[in-house]
C-alpha cells in the first residue's frame, strides 16, 4: 500500500494515498466520498457530497453524523481536497483520507 501520512502543525493527521488504493477504499461499505469543491465538471461514480464552497459550516446536514466514518476526499489536483480534510479534522472527523494528486492523478492527465 502506497500511503503517506499527512502533517500538520507538527501532528499527523490524514491519510494521503496514491488512486489504486483510493479506488479500493472507495468499494469499502460505509464510506463517505467528498469532491472538494474545484472548478472541474468530473466527479467520480459514488461521490456522496459534491462541495460547492469551501465552507463545510454549509453542508453539515449532509455530512455523517458518526465522526469515526472514513471520509475519502479529492478534488482535481489534491490542493483543495488537503484543506478540506483539515476542516474534516477540526470538526472530529478521526478517518479521513485524501486522494494524492487529485483527479488528474487518477486519470493520468498531465499537465
Amino acid at each position: 500500500m502506497n500511503e503517506k501520512m499527512m502533517n500538520i502543525d507538527g501532528r499527523v493527521t490524514y491519510l494521503s494515498v496514491n488512486p489504486e488504493e483510493f479506488v479500493k477504499l472507495m468499494k469499502e461499505p460505509g464510506v463517505f466520498v467528498i469532491r472538494a469543491p474545484i472548478d472541474y465538471p468530473k466527479v467520480l461514480e459514488g461521490t456522496d457530497l459534491v462541495m460547492e464552497s469551501d465552507n463545510l459550516d454549509d453542508y453539515a446536514d449532509k455530512l455523517p453524523s458518526d465522526k469515526n466514518t472514513k471520509m475519502l476526499v479529492y478534488c482535481r489536483r489534491g490542493n483543495a481536497s488537503r484543506y478540506v480534510c483539515s476542516l474534516l479534522l477540526e470538526k472530529g472527523y478521526t478517518n479521513v483520507v485524501n486522494l494524492e494528486g487529485g483527479l488528474y492523478n487518477l486519470l493520468g492527465i498531465k499537465e
